[in-house]
């Protein structure tokens, strides 16, 4: 994709999404290694991380809300009106499924090691199956269509729309790294 600064809009939704692919990969290994466990016993580092995640993918309702306020309306004023209603869905599909996740981590304690393993495999696959298509399709059709579509003056607007909105509790700073 095209050489943009750091705090362009869409280098910082980039960026998010690095974070969240680590963080669906570490996922999918937790839920494999829970699988792999024969109790609450074995997995208590690993239901301690699950916490974490659970709670950065929380966190990513200001990068979908970002998108959903600032990014789309200027996309369909535009024409482009299929992408962001599919991104759109599925952020709601989603949104669903991560509490889930949460509240499985939370309260993993409160039902069978097996009632959990099985729930934890269903909501925790796929979260990471699906939000994994999700940013892949956000990264190489959204992102480039908004790219191409905007012009060179609502950039700023949009920024400002990010700023008022919020960031995730990971998202990279502008000049770091």
């Amino acid at each position: 994709m095209m050489d943009r600064e750091k705090n362009h809009p869409v280098s910082i939704l980039m960026e998010e999404h690095e974070i969240i692919l680590e963080n669906l990969a570490e996922l999918e290994e937790i839920v494999g290694q829970v699988e792999a466990g024969d109790g609450f016993a074995h997995i208590s580092g690993q239901l301690e991380r699950l916490r974490d995640i659970s709670h950065l993918l929380l966190e990513t309702e200001s990068h979908h809300q970002r998108e959903e306020e600032a990014l789309f309306p200027r996309l369909e004023r535009h024409g482009v009106t299929g992408p962001p209603q599919v991104m759109r869905l599925e952020h709601e599909e989603l949104r669903a499924r991560k509490r889930r996740l949460a509240e499985l981590a939370e309260q993993a304690e409160n039902m069978s090691y097996q009632e959990f393993s099985r729930e934890l495999r269903e909501v925790g696959s796929y979260i990471a199956s699906n939000l994994r298509d999700h940013i892949f399709k956000e990264d190489n059709i959204l992102y480039p269509t908004a790219l191409q579509t905007l012009e060179a003056d609502e950039w700023p607007e949009v920024s400002r729309e990010f700023d008022r909105i919020g960031y995730c509790c990971f998202t990279p700073q502008a000049g770091q790294q």
